[in-house]
């Protein structure tokens, strides 16, 4: 019998052999045959080839109702760059949810950015710029581009699919479907290895682990590639890998 794996928020970024779970329109589109070929002449190219690189069984349905299987069900549960856009309250409560699918000893798999690893890199920027008061401009525009690793994503008002666009249609789409808030897409906390460990330690996890791209207790992680990009390197760069196991 394979392992029942999940992949929770995948966007378009799914695997054949897990359970991909998701509310945004991928998912959605993805369920509904019909429903894409109305409106595939108008979501753009990158958006149909995205679509069209989905595999695996996808799942729509909106995690803030919690994980729709039973209780000591799952061999495991990933997620990617989710926790982050997630209010900070709200975080152990959807870890102790990860929890109650899990099965005695199931894995417990994320990625999130490293906020100590950005904090370390604004640090070094800010120390080195001290010793060169006459810097350049495009080094302090270098500098000024290691705090909106930190920041920017939490502070942005326009979705990131407006980028590029003018501002009449930045506008409309927010008008028709919100802000980057509303749409989730804000970060609502930042998340390094050790309040990290805090939280899974509260939720009730054992054995947490921080853990690199290429290293997992889930059997044969590697193929599934849901942490490589097309080109083979790593689909997030800067994030934090983080495992641990329902006892």
């Amino acid at each position: 019998m394979s392992p029942v794996i999940l992949n929770l928020g995948c966007g378009s970024k799914t695997a054949a052999g897990c359970v991909n779970i998701d509310w945004s329109l991928y998912a959605v589109l993805q369920r509904r045959p019909a429903l894409r070929k109305a409106i595939e002449p108008f979501i753009g190219h990158q958006r149909r080839a995205r679509l069209d690189g989905m595999a695996g069984d996808v799942m729509a349905h909106n995690l803030r109702r919690g994980i729709p299987f039973a209780d000591n069900s799952v061999d495991a549960v990933f997620h990617s760059h989710m926790i982050e856009h997630i209010d900070r309250e709200f975080v152990e409560p959807f870890f102790r949810e990860v929890a109650r699918v899990l099965r005695p000893g199931g894995v417990h798999r994320f990625a999130t950015p490293d906020f100590g690893q950005l904090g370390h890199l604004y640090v070094s920027s800010l120390d080195a710029l001290a010793q060169r008061p006459e810097a350049s401009d495009a080094e302090l525009i270098a500098h000024e581009a290691r705090i909106a690793e930190m920041i920017e994503q939490s502070v942005r008002r326009d979705a990131g699919s407006a980028a590029g666009q003018g501002r009449a249609r930045r506008t409309i789409e927010r008008i028709l479907v919100g802000d980057a808030r509303r749409r989730g897409e804000t970060h609502q906390w930042a998340w390094d290895e050790f309040n990290s460990r805090l939280a899974l330690r509260r939720s009730g996890f054992v054995g947490i682990e921080k853990k690199s791209m290429d290293r997992s207790d889930i059997p044969g992680w590697a193929a599934f590639g849901l942490e490589r990009d097309e080109a083979g390197g790593e689909y997030k760069p800067g994030s934090l890998y983080m495992e641990c196991r329902k006892p």
